[in-house]
């Protein structure tokens, strides 16, 4: 008997003893890293630090887009006895429209008893939250909110920030969206150790990573030239019926935007009251036929190759060019024989063009489009950028090329050809255009890696299309508008809207474009008007509009008068 309970305690321990380093096996090898990691967890605090997002400052360092401190209400309703009836009169007392933007909100708090938690959609000030405080159960965290002070002035060139799929700030359109790292910054941490009873132990050594704070932005755009190109735009609009219209300014010898205006346009603070249109930025976002004001560009390029001289004649602007079965006659449907190339320009002759343009060839003006990115991106520095890719050449034909000359059959973006007409303001160089000048982060200035200017045309190229230009104002009705002492180099344009594959005789782009003075110009600019009702011509629309900010320009900038 004894033997036997001496056995059964043998085994039972034994299988105690197995248990037990089962049970250690399990946890010592098998749930080790779970619990290392639990371990881990329980013994450090780990505080996450957001950055703050970087300013964006004109070039009078006025602030273009900043941050304001707001405060998220949330209520918590075990801190409360109060109803959602109740909750809501105490609230409608500080905030009278509380109610209206969180509706929702209060019926949650009355149907869901069981839930004790609950936020709300507004947004509080620091006034706001100090006399909320007094109301038991509301609890409050901070937030940051971007505040454009100037309100739709730039709003397509800053864009606005929203929230990202895991509701994290996050910039789009303009400036916004295209530096929206650089603005953003890098958030931090800071992990301590924490003792048994979850305290801080102050004695061991910190780790983390410091918070990094977004990039100050300091852009080219003045502040008095974009208010001038925005009112002179509102007033041309309505003057002249159009559905909508924009105003780019670039300085001609760096390619930096000065100002650029579309209308209608948003209020960045309310984006999301805005329709999907508004917000896209037709300069550099919507494709349109240039019309005459590609011709100068052509007339370069023919000039450039040696395929023509400026004192060629033409010898079909006498009759109607006909490539079957199209026909191509002249914007007044008159001839004008014998026409020098300088001529051409000034009569803005489309059958004198189509000649310009088969003397330059095919494979050399699709060259000079590569050269003056006329079939690529720009690279200016604001996110939405679109172009319409070149065409191979098997796929022109001669009514293709024909119609390219006087600037039909292509689409461009306004800065595509703004940038590529600057071309001429600059001795023939092309440059990037650039909206952001450097940057600042930390009190240091950080300058920003831009490319070089490109040699697209020769001197002799650009004197010889100047001349030209000037003389096509001096010899025009417009040359009534033009500031007096100041020689000016310019061009309108007037092109029909391609709808479904056709013109519609109905819709128009009425432009203008150039630059002044005419040797070392200090500003190109680019006037569009989508279908102005008083007339369609550029000439009469557009043109007026250019002068008009021109002499406020020439003011502003303090330009001497050449003449």
């Amino acid at each position: 008997m004894f033997e036997k309970r001496l056995s059964l305690t043998f085994w039972a321990l034994s299988v105690f003893t197995l248990s037990v380093l089962v049970r250690f096996f399990y946890w010592q090898i098998i749930q080790s890293d779970t619990l290392s990691q639990k371990a881990y967890q329980q013994s450090r605090s780990v505080k996450e630090t957001h950055a703050t997002r970087g300013t964006i400052y004109s070039s009078d360092s006025f602030p273009l887009a900043i941050n304001q401190t707001y405060y998220s209400p949330a209520f918590y309703r075990p801190n409360s006895t109060l109803s959602a009836a109740e909750l809501k009169e105490e609230i409608e007392k500080i905030i009278p429209n509380f109610t209206e933007q969180n509706e929702s909100i209060f019926d949650q708090i009355q149907s869901k008893p069981q839930k004790t938690w609950f936020e709300f959609q507004t947004l509080t000030t620091n006034e706001e939250k100090g006399k909320l405080q007094t109301i038991p159960g509301l609890e409050f965290s901070t937030t940051q909110k971007r505040i454009y002070p100037e309100a739709s002035l730039s709003a397509h060139l800053l864009g606005f920030v929203g929230k990202n799929n895991l509701n994290e700030p996050q910039g789009y359109s303009g400036l916004e969206g295209y530096y929206d790292k650089e603005l953003s910054g890098t958030f931090g941490i800071i992990q301590r150790t924490r003792d048994a009873l979850g305290r801080i132990v102050f004695l061991k050594k910190l780790w983390g990573r410091q918070v990094k704070n977004g990039r100050d932005l300091h852009l080219s755009i003045d502040r008095t030239a974009q208010f001038l190109a925005e009112e002179e735009l509102k007033k041309g609009i309505k003057t002249y019926q159009a559905e909508a219209g924009s105003i780019i300014i670039m300085e001609s010898s760096t390619g930096k935007i000065l100002a650029m205006t579309n209308f209608p346009a948003f209020d960045p603070d309310k984006y999301y009251e805005a329709t999907p249109s508004t917000l896209i930025n037709p300069a550099i976002s919507h494709l349109f036929e240039p019309g005459s004001i590609f011709k100068p560009l052509i007339m370069t390029m023919a000039l450039d190759s040696s395929a023509i001289k400026k004192d060629d004649k033409c010898p079909i602007c006498d009759r109607e060019k006909v490539l079957p079965p199209h026909t191509i006659n002249n914007w007044d449907f008159k001839f004008h024989p014998d026409s020098t190339m300088t001529e051409i320009i000034t009569n803005s002759d489309n059958i004198g063009m189509t000649y310009v343009i088969e003397q330059l060839g095919l494979k050399k003006f699709l060259e000079y489009s590569q050269k003056l990115s006329l079939s690529s991106e720009t690279g200016i520095d604001l996110q939405g950028e679109t172009f319409q890719p070149q065409r191979k050449e098997k796929d022109w034909y001669p009514i293709d090329l024909a119609a390219a000359s006087f600037g039909q059959g292509i689409a461009l973006t306004q800065v595509q050809i703004l940038n590529a007409f600057n071309v001429l303001a600059n001795d023939g160089y092309l440059n990037t255009p650039q909206v952001v000048s450097y940057y600042t982060q930390s009190g240091k200035d950080i300058p920003l890696k831009t490319k070089k200017p490109i040699l697209v045309f020769q001197s002799e190229s650009i004197k010889d299309i100047k001349d030209m230009l000037q003389t096509a104002v001096n010899e025009s009705p417009v040359s009534r508008l033009k500031p007096q002492g100041y020689s000016v180099c310019a061009k309108s344009g007037t092109a029909q809207v391609a709808l479904g594959g056709n013109y519609d005789e109905t819709q128009f782009t009425a432009s203008y474009i150039g630059f002044l003075p005419k040797e070392n110009p200090k500003f190109t600019m680019l006037v569009t008007l989508k279908n102005p009702q008083t007339s369609s011509w550029g000439s009469s629309t557009a043109a007026p509009i250019w002068f008009e900010l021109s002499k406020k320009l020439i003011y502003l900038f303090d330009i001497k008068k050449d003449q």
